[in-house]
């Protein structure tokens, strides 16, 4: 199953697909687990403590 990453900053905007096991080679690791949180698991709200970048 592959789900829309859309990714903006750097040299410009970018829109592709990605299946969930290459979302963290692709993703801060903050922003990556906040993707297959809500992929593992849909309407259960996960807290987790990061510093924008990575997860502390």
């Amino acid at each position: 199953m592959t789900r829309l990453i859309v990714a903006a900053g750097g040299g410009g905007d970018a829109v592709g697909w990605a299946t969930r096991d290459e979302i963290p080679r692709l993703a801060s690791e903050a922003f990556a687990i906040r993707i297959t949180d809500a992929l593992d698991q849909p309407g259960q709200p996960a807290i987790r403590s990061h510093d924008g970048t990575h997860l502390l």
